[in-house]
């Protein structure tokens, strides 16, 4: 799946829109008053939430099983990562959602890293 440039394409502008609007979420509610740890773990059940329900209008193109685990990690990692900052300073909301667009794209190139070297390689057709 990963050589069709649909596919390639729909991962990358699904996980870096819900990376943004999980980021915009966070920035939204987090402010430096927030403890770091407090806003970590509670921004990363948000991300989680949010990244399964913004699943839904990407699954119906791309596939539900190929969709929703890049999204709520990608949604889990922005929101644990924009918490985490917005706890720290202030964030404006540019560089919030540049964050989770960050995210959302090492995340769905994490994803595609690990599942190219848990294929393997077999001898009669030359990849997993």
């Amino acid at each position: 799946m990963d050589r069709r440039k649909f596919y390639v394409v729909g991962d990358l502008v699904a996980n870096v829109t819900i990376g943004v609007i999980v980021a915009l979420a966070t920035w939204l509610i987090v402010g430096p008053n927030w403890n770091m740890w407090l806003s970590m773990i509670s921004m990363m059940a948000l991300g989680m939430v949010l990244g399964l329900v913004l699943f839904f209008p990407f699954s119906i193109k791309l596939g539900a099983h190929e969709t929703m685990i890049p999204a709520m990690y990608t949604g889990m990692w922005a929101g644990m990562f924009v918490g985490m900052i917005a706890a720290m300073m202030p964030l404006t909301m540019r560089h919030a959602a540049e964050l989770g667009a960050m995210v959302g794209g090492a995340e769905i190139l994490f994803i595609w890293i690990v599942n190219t070297l848990l294929r393997g390689i077999s001898r009669e057709t030359g990849e997993g």
